[in-house]
This record gives structure tokens, sequence and C-alpha cells, in this order.
């Protein structure tokens, strides 16, 4: 499998991550498509030479409310969870 460590990116690489890592949704209007939208990106795979979480912004998802939906790899999940158990 290989090892993978930390790489720092600069400049046009990390602006470039930073574009597909922020990303705004106009079209999820509804709670079921908040739910196909996470089905179908829970089966994409993201690339490991990338940052490794997304974060969706949904604006004017109702009148009164917007929706952040956050995908992060497992790796990042698990180490706030050892965190939070062993502090």
């Amino acid at each position: 499998m290989g090892a993978y460590y930390f790489k720092e990116l600069q400049d046009q690489k990390l602006e470039v991550a930073l574009k597909k890592a922020f990303i705004k949704n106009d079209q999820i209007r509804t709670d079921e498509d908040i739910s196909n939208f996470v089905a179908k990106e829970q089966m994409i795979k993201e690339p490991l030479d990338g940052l490794q979480y997304k974060i969706i912004m949904v604006p004017d998802f109702s009148e009164t409310e917007s929706v952040w939906i956050m995908k992060f790899h497992h790796s990042i999940g698990d180490g706030v969870t050892c965190m939070a158990v062993t502090s």
C-alpha cells in the first residue's frame, strides 16, 4: 500500500486544491436532495495526493437556513476521536 506523509502544497497547487475542497452547491433544496448528494459523495474516493477533506456549502437551503456538508478522510475522524478519547 505504501506510506503516505504530509505534503505541503504551495502557491498555484494550493489554490487549485482549495477550489476543489470548498464547493458551493445551489442545486440542493430538500432533505432528500441532501441524502442523495451524500450517498453519491460517499462513493467517490478522493485522491490521496490532494486535500483529504471537502466542504460543501448550500446557501439558502430554506428561507432561514443554509447547510454545510463536510466530507473527511477517515484518518482525520480517527485522529480526532483518539484525541477526544485519550484527553
